[in-house]
């Protein structure tokens, strides 16, 4: 807590990018406000520029920003039914600008419920800070509410775009539930990231509780328990996590013979594939970017779902969801790739001479194909229509090739009825 604000030292080093000031029920307490007043005009000639946000329930308040003259600073209000409606939307324009340093102004009693939201709305890419000014009005929110306020509002938000899940007629739908989603339908709205993103990651601005109600939205559309749902913890690598084992720290493929579980693989141009056993009734995904299919991961796949369940090979179906195409995925042709994917089939390497000089491109979706018939999957077995470019189709797919970092994630998904 910091007190009838002390001017700070060093300002251009302590001073956030945006200040969100929270005045609701005291809109009209005048000894409030002009305490926010004072504490803000402590940053008012910081000269990085601030965006100062008044979180009201008013349409015209009488708020702290009045007589404020910073030529770098930018207030304005975010009115709304609670203090969770005004945070989201004051966050959304903030994600918008890509600031990530933030300072929210409160008074005493709400300081609680503001570090509730923030650690759950804020990833460890932002930095964020409660300060508060004193208040004698008491019991102005309850800290315990902030959580299921949050999730509440999530869920009366629009959707962004309709979900529109992608599936194939080779995983027969009365035994397994299996689609691979596509970027629209979610609520996530930083650009590069919306609006469906399904992943969580510490390196990202989209918070845990957001892709949590993204992956709801897209269950209910899908109709599978997102209760129950497993998701790869990406490693590039080929080790497969066998549902009921001790789970490893990573792994690039899951496997299952639990009905109602969902086991998913995300992918944002790495190629997500899907393993289904219909004798066997047991399932399985993988993640499949370029260093995975060097690594066999499918090969590793289909082996645990022989040795762990008795599968048969030949009984084994597996379809492969968005990713690169030949044409958007390419390396340098002094990159040891090159010799890796020539040593599984020359086929798969194209080497193309261009104003950069020798590009070298590879489909990952023939050399994976490759790698499945050579251990026994039937090439009827084996099903790649949903297997469309990500970096092609920035309208339907995220991806990295295309967009860079921040990119979202898309995934593919199957269980068992």
């Amino acid at each position: 807590m910091v007190a009838e604000q002390v001017p700070v030292i060093d300002m251009e080093v302590a001073a956030p990018s945006a200040v969100l000031v929270d005045i609701h029920g005291v809109e009209d307490n005048v000894d409030v406000i002009s305490k926010m007043a004072k504490h803000l005009r402590v940053i008012e000639n910081v000269s990085s520029h601030v965006y100062v946000y008044f979180l009201t329930s008013t349409e015209t308040p009488v708020v702290p920003g009045n007589g404020l003259t910073g030529a770098n600073m930018t207030t304005s209000n975010v009115v709304g039914e609670g203090r969770v409606n005004c945070f989201y939307d004051a966050k959304r324009n903030l994600d918008n600008a890509d600031v990530v340093n933030v300072c929210v102004l409160c008074c005493e009693p709400c300081e609680e419920y503001w570090k509730t939201v923030c650690g759950a709305m804020f990833t460890p890419v932002h930095t964020w800070r409660i300060e508060t000014t004193p208040c004698d009005v008491t019991a102005l929110v309850d800290s315990k509410s902030a959580l299921p306020d949050l999730r509440n509002m999530l869920i009366t938000l629009p959707s962004i775009g309709e979900i529109n899940v992608l599936r194939t007629t080779l995983i027969p739908s009365p035994k397994f539930n299996h689609g691979y989603s596509t970027r629209s339908g979610g609520i996530t709205s930083i650009p590069s990231l919306a609006s469906l993103n399904l992943l969580y990651t510490t390196r990202k601005r989209d918070s845990r509780l957001t892709v949590t109600e993204n992956l709801r939205r897209l269950a209910k559309t899908a109709l599978f328990d997102p209760e129950q749902f497993l998701i790869t913890r990406t490693d590039h690598g080929n080790k497969v996590w066998v549902v009921g084992k001790e789970e490893p720290e990573k792994y690039d493929a899951i496997v299952t013979d639990k009905p109602g579980l969902t086991v998913a693989a995300a992918g944002a141009d790495c190629t997500p594939l899907l393993f289904v056993d219909p004798v066997k009734r047991v399932c399985g995904a993988a993640h499949a970017g370029y260093m995975g299919t060097l690594k066999r991961v499918v090969v590793q796949t289909v082996n645990a779902l022989v040795e762990e369940f008795g599968s048969n090979v030949e009984d084994i179906l597996v379809t492969m969801g968005p990713t690169l195409c030949a044409d958007c995925f390419s390396f340098d042709s002094m990159d040891p790739a090159v010799e890796e994917f020539l040593a599984i089939d020359q086929t798969t390497v194209d080497f193309r001479v261009n104003g950069e000089g020798t590009r070298v491109h590879a489909g990952l979706v023939t050399t994976n194909t490759l790698l499945l018939e050579r251990i026994g999957i039937k090439p009827n077995n084996i099903d790649t229509t949903r297997a469309t470019c990500t970096a092609c189709d920035p309208d339907r797919f995220f991806s990295y090739q295309r967009d860079n970092f921040p990119f979202g994630n898309q995934v593919g998904f199957v269980n068992i009825r």
